[in-house]
């Protein structure tokens, strides 16, 4: 039963990225479409990631 449990949570995973992957494709189509400049995945992931801490910079400061 626990082997069967533990497939289940792979797949679920497995699942989950690619949802993940799918969305970081869509999101690299539109940032091609306004900077003519395909990213990596790998370079996406550090925009977004750069954009994020971004925002949480400025909400951090705005509460201060």
């Amino acid at each position: 039963m626990k082997s069967n449990r533990e497939h289940l949570t792979s797949h679920i995973n497995l699942k989950i990225t690619n949802t993940l992957f799918q969305s970081i494709d869509s999101l690299r189509a539109d940032y091609l479409i306004e900077n003519k400049i395909l990213p990596s995945r790998s370079e996406m992931i550090r925009i977004l990631l750069l954009a994020g801490i971004d925002s949480i910079s400025e909400t951090q400061s705005y509460e201060d």
